[in-house]
């Protein structure tokens, strides 16, 4: 598909793509939504650099990819704002863990997990700051389309670890916005 409304620029082979001509601040046509959710479905992760948006505009293009709900597992985080649908991650210089302490995938190991986390990073130290992002699908697929004498191992398990929080209703699909603040080393 070409995109009439925005660019597409891979930044790896398999995972994370950067738009670009989108305005997030701007109500979005439909044409400029189906490409991004293109893109993001392709891409797995989508970046847009550049942006000044409100926790408002936020929500609004959240929104654009299913209903938004309030984060059980993150209920110690500070909202954003005071919007309880954002929750504020904040990493202060000489923090030595991540958000969660370890290494982790937002609620995949749900029966329904959100389509999506929107991440809107405020503030980012000149070097770190980062965010990875991880396709578990990319590894799946790539595995089913060789020759197996048997049947394919075409299956996976996500399994909670660290967590008991609440469960939720199989309400679908749903995202999670957060805004993340780094402050610099």
């Amino acid at each position: 598909m070409k995109n009439a409304t925005i660019t597409v620029s891979p930044m790896s082979a398999h995972t994370g793509a950067e738009i670009g001509g989108v305005d997030l601040s701007q109500p979005m046509s439909e044409q400029t939504y189906l490409e991004i959710r293109q893109a993001f479905n392709e891409w797995g992760a989508i970046f847009f650099r550049g942006q000044d948006i409100t926790p408002e505009q936020q929500l609004a293009f959240a929104r654009r990819f299913g209903t938004i709900e309030e984060d059980d597992y993150a209920s110690n985080l500070p909202t954003a704002d005071g919007f309880a649908e954002i929750k504020e991650i904040v990493r202060e210089a000489g923090d030595a863990r991540n958000v969660g302490g370890f290494w982790h995938m937002d609620k995949c190991f749900l029966p329904h997990p959100d389509v999506a986390s929107i991440l809107y990073a405020r503030e980012l130290p000149a070097n770190g700051g980062d965010t990875i992002s991880a396709r578990p699908t990319t590894r799946y697929h790539r595995a089913c389309k060789r020759p197996w004498k048997r049947s394919p191992p075409c299956s996976s398990s996500h399994i909670p670890t660290a967590s008991a929080a609440p469960r939720r209703p199989a309400s679908r699909p749903s995202t999670t916005p957060r805004c993340a603040r780094n402050s610099p080393a």
